[in-house]
């Protein structure tokens, strides 16, 4: 019966989850991963070895069904994060033997807002709640029954390769070895301690993926080098990211922790309220019940100081296990507060219990799906229908990844080259060498530029490197676009000079979605980028989807984006003012005000309507 619901609850959020599932590549690290995962590549730290070869396994078996190789992934996501509500029914069901309250935390977890949107696209934390809600049931069921090894067998298996998808559950597990090493007994069990140790390492071995890879791939995504053994320790143990730890100011934490409560009331609203009164029961239960009551607390306060500190954009992601361990904490709370009402109110208290967490499809359902945002996508595609042929296209972020995924998945505008300015400026530290390798392979010239490492390290230091590609790309004639973000450009990152400040030499027209960087005198006249940007943004009339909308501005890690179409649409109209197109003009620039309120281009429309008026006035006298 237990199994028979677990796989009803996971069927049900599976289906929701297809209903809103993102039908192609979404913005942050899905294009690293799903380009890994289709050429045999390395996808950046730790090298998720299991969910790169999990993906592989999906894109071959889904093919014959879905032609989106991204989208193949994401039904892989999905079903990872309904084998998690399965699993967490299945735990929650050992520890508080109470069917109808499992099922309740099950589907409040389910539908809680963070971990369905992290079900919907190419990331690894919904397989890795699966795999943290099966150690939990598995330690659950030992402490119920100590002289049953089987299940602490498992657990040190399941861990294992838990580790092996994703090093988050690697800082849990000082509270699981404590929950586990506390029964003494154990202690005078050497042979059942050694079996313990080889079955936990054994999984391990999946990591032997990432330096076989290195040797003897040719995908285009090999992050860290991982074919030493230098290479290989520095790549799985994430040194490329350890200064972004614990990194920064006390406000900035304080700011986040205000934003944590915010995000933490949203996904269960008032259920919240039964929460403090689960934890007690839980405690004063003793036993597993306690046990797990101090494992809740250490997971979920852990992985929230872990998220508060981690200076990246979706440090949020880390916050899932802690809305897990309060799922739990909501269903303990109901199930004690049910024992103390009459029996008569058993049966409506019941299907209330189930009833009521559905609620949160209808809640959440806005803002958790994915189904219709192709704004990376598009953003992708008009990227390279602006881009000349045989361009170098320089960008930065998540761009990057996605560029990656159209043109080494999809094969679409091979003949470009897409650098990464970040990634190429960070060369001078030898973590990021890989990337001077790879980018070489797929541009011979960089290394006719720099055929020594030292010489390229030197140039990244003085801040020479991006201006002396740039300067010999033009001089061999061939084409080099650039897609920035204005907020960030201006401003020095990472001790390097700012982006406006090292393209400071060439001049930069606008052109498409980007800009086309020219040597001082080589540009072409105004009439002529014009009519080729014209030409350009007609090619974009079925890539703009959502861009206009309300939901464009919805999603953090995708704020950027309205950004680059208004100072895309900006360039659009400055152009057509200086050709004296005052009709596109006057398009480009209201098309931007639909974007953002801005000053500057309210003061250019204005500028564009009066000297239109004052042309009409000319040719009618």
């Amino acid at each position: 019966m237990d199994r028979a619901i677990a796989v009803g609850l996971g069927f049900v959020a599976f289906t929701v989850y297809c209903l809103t599932l993102a039908r192609t590549v979404y913005t942050g690290d899905d294009g690293d991963f799903l380009t890994a995962m289709a050429t045999w590549g390395v996808s950046h730290p730790t090298g998720y070895p299991l969910f790169t070869l999990l993906g592989r396994l999906f894109l071959f078996l889904l093919s014959p069904v879905l032609t989106e190789p991204a989208a193949r992934i994401n039904v892989l996501t999905a079903l990872c994060g309904a084998v998690a509500v399965g699993m967490l029914y299945r735990w929650a069901r050992a520890l508080l033997c109470d069917r109808v309250w499992a099922a309740s935390a099950a589907l409040l977890f389910a539908f809680s807002t963070t971990f369905w949107q992290q079900s919907l696209s190419c990331e690894v934390y919904a397989l890795t709640a699966g795999f943290l809600f099966t150690s939990l049931y598995l330690l659950t069921l030992w402490w119920r029954e100590p002289t049953n090894l089987k299940s602490l067998n498992a657990l040190a298996v399941v861990y294992g390769l838990s580790l092996t998808n994703n090093l988050t559950m690697g800082v849990l597990l000082p509270g699981f070895l404590v929950a586990v090493l506390s029964r003494r007994a154990l202690w005078r069990e050497p042979k059942v301690l050694g079996g313990l140790v080889w079955r936990f390492l054994l999984p391990l071995a999946l990591y032997l993926y990432l330096p076989l890879a290195a040797r003897f791939s040719h995908s285009p995504v090999l992050w860290g080098d991982p074919s030493d053994l230098k290479g290989f320790w520095a790549h799985v143990s994430g040194a490329q990211y350890r200064g972004l730890m614990f990194s920064l100011p006390a406000r900035e934490v304080g700011k986040r922790g205000i934003e944590f409560l915010g995000l933490y009331a949203g996904q269960f609203g008032w259920f919240l309220a039964l929460a403090p009164l689960g934890l007690l029961a839980l405690w004063r239960d003793g036993g597993v019940g306690r046990t797990v009551a101090k494992l809740s607390v250490f997971i979920a306060a852990t992985l929230v100081v872990y998220g508060l500190n981690y200076a990246v954009m979706d440090g949020y992601v880390y916050y899932i296990p802690c809305y897990a361990m309060s799922a739990l904490w909501v269903a303990a709370g109901g199930r004690w507060l049910s024992t103390k009402l009459p029996a008569v109110s058993a049966r409506p208290v019941a299907i209330l219990a189930v009833a009521a967490p559905l609620a949160l499809v209808g809640l959440h359902f806005g803002e958790a799906d994915k189904s219709e945002n192709y704004l990376e996508a598009d953003l992708t595609a008009n990227i390279l229908k602006s881009a000349p042929k045989d361009a170098l296209i320089l960008s930065g972020g998540s761009s990057t990844f996605s560029l990656w995924y159209f043109q080494h998945v999809k094969g679409e505008r091979t003949d470009a080259v897409a650098i990464n300015h970040d990634l190429l400026l960070g060369t001078l530290y030898s973590k990021l060498s890989w990337y001077e390798t790879q980018l070489a392979r797929q541009w011979p010239g960089l290394k006719r530029i720099y055929p020594e490492r030292a010489i390229l390290a030197e140039k990244a230091r003085s801040g020479d490197l991006l201006p002396d590609l740039v300067t010999v790309a033009l001089s061999e004639g061939r084409p080099v676009f650039f897609v920035g973000d204005a907020r960030a450009d201006s401003h020095p990152i990472g001790g390097w000079p700012s982006k406006d400040a090292l393209l400071s030499r060439f001049v930069r027209v606008p052109w498409g979605i980007g800009e086309r960087l020219y040597l001082p005198g080589t540009q072409p006249p105004a009439s002529v980028v014009a009519a080729e940007n014209e030409r350009i943004w007609a090619t974009f009339d079925k890539t703009l989807r959502g861009v206009f909308t309300q939901a464009a501005f919805q999603d953090s890690q995708q704020r950027n984006i309205p950004l680059r179409y208004f100072d895309a649409l900006y360039g659009l109209g400055q152009v057509a003012e200086a050709a004296g197109q005052w009709d596109t003009a006057e398009r480009g620039y209201g098309a931007a005000l639909k974007l953002f309120a801005s000053d500057r281009a309210t003061a250019a429309l204005t500028r564009c309507q009066q000297a239109r008026s004052v042309a009409v006035n000319s040719q009618k006298r």
